[in-house]
């Protein structure tokens, strides 16, 4: 009796470890060759394009793509010895298909360029309004989602931001689960770290702060719903050992932030849906439909949501593992015959 409890034991063991396996970064956008394009308008407007399966028709809302050059970069300089503009990558240019790219680093999250035609011209999408951008998804095993995110002109301490994230028994459908979170805005510049979102500019804290505006730096890690999250500055990574340095951000009411000179900023936030206590541990039923990114507070001087790029992390089992689950099953099969 007791051979066959230990026997039993293992089995369960076994079966316990199906969860470890390979994570597997998937840079979320329509993809042409061998190039994955972002998050274009046609993704957004087709679903998943070529990429992991018919997924949700998406509502791009009041959201309209925006261009770096004109806004965030504009008039941007580092302050090396020999100023240069801010170049996300080799290859970069303000409009036209550009070259894929990942934005991040090996210990970073890695995403992929927004790369829309000449027409549009826009590399990240922006909130004109009230109102909700779907992401389609249709992936399952899903462990992370992180997203480049932030709120242009949120006020410091607010709620102006929410995300949506939407699961289901197929890549398309069958919904049974949503995760609901609401970011808080950072404090003012100088403040110490809180919140989860701030502006894509650090601006000079004497105008950012006489317009309340949430240009502090946001807390590292934390959770929000149960749900645990990282935060990382991209800038770094994107314009190289400079990062930050890029700071005469233009000051016109036409650009991304018009209370600069200040610093480029550019956020990246991971959601680990592992930290939920197994309510969506990462399994081939279950599916992230989508990622609603809500702007609920919409206006100029107060919130104008900004959303650049997701990459989602899947978990491929170990072909290993997959032994020890068998082996696990066989012995459990093994058990429960010698009792009989």
């Amino acid at each position: 009796m007791i051979r066959l409890n230990a026997i039993a034991v293992i089995g369960i063991l076994s079966v316990a470890g199906v969860q470890a396996g390979t994570i597997v970064p998937v840079e979320v956008g329509q993809i042409s060759g061998s190039t994955n394009l972002g998050l274009t308008t046609a993704y957004l407007t087709n679903g998943c394009m070529a990429g992991p399966g018919n997924c949700v028709a998406p509502v791009i809302g009041t959201y309209m793509e925006g261009n770096f050059d004109a806004r965030l970069f504009a008039g941007a300089v580092n302050s090396s010895a020999t100023p240069t503009t801010a170049v996300p990558f080799p290859g970069y240019v303000s409009t036209g298909q550009e070259p894929a790219a990942q934005l991040g680093g090996s210990d970073l999250p890695q995403f992929a360029m927004i790369s829309d035609s000449a027409t549009s011209g826009g590399n990240f999408w922006t909130a004109t309004g009230t109102g909700t951008i779907t992401v389609p998804i249709g992936l399952s095993n899903v462990s992370d989602v992180a997203l480049m995110l932030s709120d242009v002109w949120g006020v410091n301490g607010a709620q102006d931001t929410t995300l949506k994230f939407e699961f289901g028994t197929s890549s398309s459908g069958g919904l049974n689960d949503t995760v609901t979170l609401n970011l808080v805005n950072s404090g003012q510049g100088g403040s110490s770290a809180s919140g989860e979102i701030h502006s894509g500019v650090d601006c000079a804290s004497t105008q950012c702060g006489a317009n309340s505006l949430a240009n502090g730096p946001v807390l590292a890690s934390g959770t929000i719903g149960g749900v645990g999250f990282q935060t990382y500055n991209m800038s770094t990574t994107l314009f190289g050992a400079q990062g930050d340095a890029y700071t005469s951000i233009g000051n016109t009411p036409s650009t991304y932030f018009p209370y600069g000179p200040g610093n480029l900023s550019l956020e990246a936030i991971d959601f680990n849906f592992g930290a939920l206590g197994g309510l969506l541990t990462p399994n081939s039923g279950e599916y992230l439909l989508d990622v609603k990114v809500t702007d609920s507070n919409y206006a100029v001087n107060s919130s104008s949501t900004a959303l650049t790029a997701i990459t989602v992390d899947t978990v491929t089992p170990e072909p290993s593992t997959v032994l020890l689950f068998l082996t696990g099953l066989g012995a459990i099969g093994v058990s429960r015959f010698r009792r009989k």
